[in-house]
């Protein structure tokens, strides 16, 4: 795909525009960080080619880090609260569950150490998903008052989190190669098809977020309150009509 795939990185940049500049009550730290990582990476990735250095040594460790953030977010939307050492414990286990599985796929299989690195990426991945499914099924089961924003966030990350275990299942010892042919072929098919649900999933992501008015911050949602942006008055001078 080339240079098309700068396309995603745009959209995940514009996105952390658009949050940024409308949402009401709450910055989303987590997520506008994971958007704006994950652009960083995919750019650098694309203009230099993949390394050692661009794909792991620095962007795949930080990437795989601000994507714990990201549960831990979704689990506080979701009426879960952890503490930090709470959240440092599970990450650890994540951690430690991936390195088991990567290290028994490693005497199975026979992998190099890189592979095995790859297999463990592919492992944590799915211990993620399966972490956001279970917030997922744990709110529809019982429902929570909560607005637009949160469940679209909770929905399309739980997606991205999915693609993302499966793009990281296209890998040597991982699952995807049990059940499609390992060659080129197959990996350019997946990787362009995962890179399209990305952009749909990024572009829905600001949408569904914005969407609802009971979302946005009061000067967006209500602007005849607020006159225009030089004559900007307080929320209290606004509500009470106040000069």
């Amino acid at each position: 795909m080339g240079y098309w795939k700068l396309l995603l990185p745009i959209l995940e940049l514009g996105t952390v525009w658009w949050l940024y500049s409308r949402i009401a009550y709450t910055r989303y730290p987590a997520l506008l960080t994971h958007l704006s990582v994950e652009a960083v990476a995919q750019t650098a990735a694309i203009l230099s080619g993949p390394s050692w250095f661009t794909s792991w040594a620095v962007w795949q460790s930080v990437r795989m880090a601000v994507r714990v953030w990201v549960v831990f977010e979704v689990f506080q939307f979701g009426c879960v609260r952890t503490k930090l050492a709470q959240r440092l414990k599970l990450a650890a286990c994540a951690v430690a569950g991936s390195v088991a599985c990567a290290a028994a796929a490693w005497f199975l299989v026979r992998l190099s150490p890189w592979e095995s690195l790859r297999v463990f990426r592919q492992y944590y991945f799915i211990i993620l998903a399966g972490a956001l499914l279970g917030i997922c099924i744990r709110v529809w089961r019982d429902p929570i008052p909560e607005n637009r924003d949160h469940w679209v966030y909770r929905y399309v990350m739980t997606t991205q989190a999915i693609r993302a275990a499966i793009g990281g299942m296209f890998v040597k010892g991982g699952f995807a190669y049990k059940v499609f042919s390992s060659d080129a072929a197959t990996w350019i098919t997946a990787d362009t098809v995962l890179w399209v649900a990305a952009c749909v999933l990024t572009v829905t992501l600001a949408y569904g977020m914005t969407s609802n008015i009971s979302c946005l911050r009061p000067e967006i949602a209500f602007p005849e309150l607020f006159g225009e942006p030089k004559e900007r008055r307080t929320v209290w001078e606004a509500l009470f009509n106040f000069r």
